[in-house]
């Protein structure tokens, strides 16, 4: 839930910076690898990603190690891959609007990473699931394709 909080300040900061006259280009070029502040836009995009990359690590981790597919821990961990698809899928969805391709390629393959191993009815039935629970501008973006390889 706190990551879902994060990405609107995330927003948020690329708006301020796009409205004090900055471009994409510009935004991107102030990424330098030797900045650690922290309040820097730039490392906030950086430590945004790879907070959702480890939240990703840990949840592939989770479900390996659960030995009872019928507990409740179990369930309780593929009630958070549903909630972590809504992240990622608003992650890619920013780094689109944003066209910043260095996250956007991180974002998408991780989105591909939860699709493919899954069947497409499965996909079909979690996407219709969120779909029901999202607010009416974003229902459009939780219709799963007919046709899963060309989504890929």
């Amino acid at each position: 839930e706190k990551v879902i909080k994060m990405l609107p300040l995330l927003m948020e900061s690329y708006k301020d910076l796009k409205d004090s006259g900055h471009d994409d280009k510009s935004i991107q070029a102030m990424a330098d690898p030797d900045n650690e502040d922290p309040t820097a836009h730039p490392r906030q995009q950086e430590l945004f990603i790879s907070f959702v990359e480890k939240l990703d690590d840990e949840l592939y981790k989770a479900l390996q190690f659960t030995v009872d597919v019928y507990g409740a821990e179990y369930q309780e961990i593929l009630g958070n891959s549903s909630k972590f698809l809504v992240v990622l899928k608003r992650t890619l969805h920013f780094f689109e609007e944003t066209n910043q391709v260095q996250q956007l390629g991180v974002a998408a393959l991780r989105l591909m990473e939860q699709l493919y191993y899954k069947p497409d009815v499965l996909n079909s039935a979690v996407y219709e699931a969120i779909q029901h629970s999202q607010s009416e501008e974003e229902k459009d973006q939780w219709v799963f394709p007919s046709d899963s390889c060309a989504f890929m």
